[in-house]
């Protein structure tokens, strides 16, 4: 008995496509966390410039492989724009959810990348700084500097609700403005300086409060590993954010409506 698999050209050039779209997706969020994860150590904070630059910068070079998202809130966002016509055409999308799930996992991985270099690297970072500190012979430095190091986002526990609502909030701000300079404009180049401005921005607002994630896999690799508080309030930061991208794919749907119902009269 003989099992024969046919697979068409064009299914195999779709695949290899989203497997470099993947890829692109990978390392430009593996880019993204590691300088966010390399910040607490080389510059004592996560710094709002940095990361506003740093997208911008990051979204242009991979926006010539994939969307780019490097961020869970983008993908989720675009996901559910498509659903209106999923429903409506009464045919669920595969290849949609298979997309998603893709581009997913890809930033999740190369979020868990990051994450373990940035880690192993901090002992070497530190030994750099506190030689070219002259503190090399102060008993103990090594390790008072590791305990100062955080790469995990937290929250008073008191304020959920308001942390929840900054988390959303923001996050909705960020995919809105990603699908409207990405998907109508169809210029990833405008959704690179969009979303770094904001990123920007956001982060300056929200750090004190929040952390400043938007970023579900940026607060969730971290809490992996470091437990406690952080891993009890990860939720927040996984389903503030989704909760936010759902609100600004309804925001964009609608308007985007809006407009075509005014193109028609």
């Amino acid at each position: 008995m003989k099992l024969a698999v046919k697979v068409s050209r064009s299914k195999l050039a779709s695949m290899g496509g989203l497997l470099a779209e993947a890829m692109s997706e990978l390392l430009g969020t593996f880019f993204f966390l590691l300088i966010i994860f390399l910040s607490p150590i080389m510059v004592r904070s996560v710094e709002p410039f940095i990361l506003g630059t740093s997208v911008v910068a990051l979204m242009m070079v991979f926006g010539a492989f994939s969307k780019p998202h490097l961020n869970p809130i983008f993908t989720f966002a675009e996901y559910f724009t498509s659903l209106p016509e999923q429903i409506k055409a009464k045919k669920f999308s595969v290849t949609k959810l298979w997309e998603m799930l893709m581009y997913l996992m890809a930033q999740l991985i190369g979020g868990l990348l990051a994450f373990a270099l940035a880690y192993n690297m901090q002992g070497y970072l530190l030994d750099v700084q506190i030689e070219a500190n002259g503190l090399t012979g102060t008993e103990g430095i090594k390790e008072q500097f590791i305990s100062q190091i955080s790469y995990t986002t937290t929250f008073l526990s008191q304020f959920s609700a308001t942390a929840f609502a900054i988390e959303m909030l923001f996050a909705f701000i960020l995919a809105f403005s990603f699908l409207a300079a990405s998907v109508e404009s169809k210029s990833k180049g405008m959704a690179a300086g969009v979303v770094g401005l904001l990123t920007f921005s956001l982060t300056v607002f929200a750090s004190e409060f929040t952390g400043a994630s938007f970023h579900p896999f940026r607060s969730l690799v971290p809490a992996l590993f470091a437990g406690g508080d952080a891993w009890g309030q990860v939720w927040l930061y996984i389903w503030a954010p989704i909760t936010g991208a759902f609100l600004a794919a309804l925001a964009f749907l609608g308007l985007k409506g809006l407009k075509q119902l005014k193109k028609s009269k």
